[in-house]
């Protein structure tokens, strides 16, 4: 069966930040947090085959650990202790969604 893997990445954000176009002092570096990820399978009915959810540490540029902002929270339901509970380092997301998806192809 072929499939293909439709995956969306929650970015950190802070309020109003797209009106700062995400630069402002204070808007943090476009940093993943979260990748979701959806299998399809590529025939008449486009069953869901598999899902998968990866939480990501969000770190600055120098490494230090960003804390998620309460708009971040309130705008995607991800808290600060699920990220570090469950949180793994970007290098690991990479690989987690590349197995995932195996020899499929991967649409954002």
């Amino acid at each position: 069966m072929q499939t293909a893997i439709f995956f969306d990445c929650d970015f950190l954000v802070t309020e109003d930040a797209r009106r700062r176009f995400w630069c402002g002092p204070y808007d943090p570096d476009p940093v993943i947090v979260q990748i979701g990820a959806v299998k399809i399978a590529l025939t008449d009915k486009f069953q869901i085959v598999d899902t998968l959810n990866i939480f990501i540490q969000p770190f600055d540029r120098n490494g230090v650990p960003y804390e998620l902002d309460p708009f971040f929270t309130k705008l995607t339901g991800i808290s600060q202790d699920v990220v570090d509970s469950e949180g793994v380092a970007l290098s690991e997301a990479n690989k987690q969604i590349f197995d995932f998806a195996g020899e499929s192809k991967l649409w954002s």
